[in-house]
């Protein structure tokens, strides 16, 4: 909090405090008049710790998304208050230019609140992390597979994680003309649509597979078990 003390009317403030006091019903402010043209100014800033980390914003759309919310949580955290005799500052009471900045915060802000608190962002950015690693091993072990000289050329491998009914995640083998018959399917604009799974494909870059599709092959399952027992 600090007191304006530079010539309001070379930054600009001038004109938006006499309109603020304008819509409170007030004069617009005398400068002649120090005693009453006095404007304390409340400054609230966040640091990149604050912003990229404990809030993930790290754009012009994330900021203009949840900022709001940034700064209600800052409002929660750190008050001027009004000293009393209590001995226990945590129970002081705000000072009535402190209600005036939540107010404000809370009205001007609104259209920039997302309702989020700082763990949903955690989580939603760990789980983001997730997909992103998810679809680099994919890469990874294709690519590891392909290298590997001893593999028999009539197999492909298809890495996928995916959540069985016990919460694992599997990795499949299929044979390569059975990865074609189902590319022969043209199951990939309706996968597109609904989700699925993407194999790599000799044949074209990716090919999207159904689960249902690779349920069938199940059998397969045994051959990466074996392979990598080895």
């Amino acid at each position: 909090m600090s007191r304006s003390t530079r010539h309001p009317d070379r930054l600009g403030w001038l004109t938006i405090w006499n309109k603020t006091r304008a819509e409170q019903g007030k004069p617009p402010l005398d400068l002649k008049d120090r005693d009453q043209s006095l404007v304390w100014r409340f400054e609230l800033r966040m640091g990149s710790k604050q912003l990229r980390r404990r809030w993930e914003i790290r754009n012009w759309f994330d900021l203009d998304a949840m900022i709001g919310d940034a700064y209600a949580a800052f409002l929660e955290k750190v008050r001027y208050c009004e000293v009393s005799t209590d001995s226990n500052r945590s129970r002081w009471p705000p000072h009535p230019l402190w209600r005036v900045v939540e107010n404000v915060i809370a009205d001007d802000l609104t259209a920039m609140r997302s309702g989020v608190v700082p763990d949903d962002v955690k989580t939603a950015s760990r789980e983001e992390h997730k997909r992103m690693l998810d679809m680099q091993l994919l890469g990874l072990m294709v690519s590891r597979a392909a290298a590997d000289p001893d593999i028999d050329g009539d197999l492909i491998y298809v890495f996928v994680s995916i959540g069985n009914a016990a919460g694992e995640d599997r990795f499949f083998i299929l044979e390569q003309p059975q990865i074609q018959q189902m590319v022969n399917g043209n199951h990939v604009a309706w996968l597109g649509k609904h989700g699925g799974i993407r194999p790599k494909n000799p044949q074209s870059t990716h090919t999207a597979v159904h689960l249902a599709q690779l349920a069938d092959f199940e059998g397969n399952w045994a051959l990466i078990e074996r392979h990598l027992s080895d």
